[in-house]
């Protein structure tokens, strides 16, 4: 049996918090492979431009060439087109892995409010969870639900050690409109191919 954790997002562009947290599950976890999940649209952002898939698949190649970590990408919900909705994609995932482990990676602000995603509740009885914290979050207040989704749904879910690194896309969307630096928020090969597309300008 395989231990395989899973990170969805437009990743529009993916930055050192997605990696960060994507590494520090893979050694926290001890797992086999991550596996980067580009959404074609998110739930949360049907009317917000996403860039060209092809550029942010583009960029995670690049970022993973740069990561020592086992780390790989999948286009099933651009190849699909619709909506990406997790539960479709781990219940995919876990026809195309059924002896294996799945570990949906997340941040806790998504954590706290996954009951009230779609199918939300199925959702924790696909898969585990591996939640990355941040230096701000209330911690009490997120175990707390932790152990509210493990008393009622049966979730398993792990609290991570490792602290989200509080970068965002958007952040870095809007510094390069104002053509603000971005070093250090991105790899490096990212930074250069965002310039060399003349993307987010």
């Amino acid at each position: 049996m395989k231990r395989i954790g899973v990170m969805g997002g437009t990743f529009d562009p993916v930055h050192m918090g997605h990696l960060g947290l994507a590494e520090g599950a893979a050694k926290e976890l001890k797992l086999d492979k991550v596996i980067f999940m580009p959404a074609f649209v998110q739930p949360f952002k049907q009317n917000k431009a996403v860039t060209e898939a092809e550029h942010r698949i583009n960029m995670l190649e690049l970022a993973m060439e740069e990561s020592e970590a086992p780390l790989e990408i999948s286009t099933w919900e651009i190849d699909r087109g619709e909506i990406s909705y997790s539960f479709d994609t781990m219940a995919y995932l876990k026809e195309e892995y059924p002896k294996d482990e799945l570990w949906f990676i997340m941040g806790s602000d998504s954590m706290m409010i996954l009951d009230k995603w779609y199918k939300g509740i199925e959702l924790m009885g696909l898969c585990n969870f591996a939640v990355g914290t941040r230096p701000t979050n209330d911690i009490e207040a997120i175990e707390a639900k932790v152990r509210e989704y493990e008393e009622k749904y049966g979730a398993k879910i792990h609290l991570m050690n490792k602290l989200l690194i509080p970068i965002s896309s958007t952040d870095i969307r809007k510094k390069i409109e104002r053509e603000e630096p971005i070093f250090g928020m991105v790899p490096l090969g990212v930074e250069n191919y965002i310039y060399e597309q003349r993307l987010y300008t």
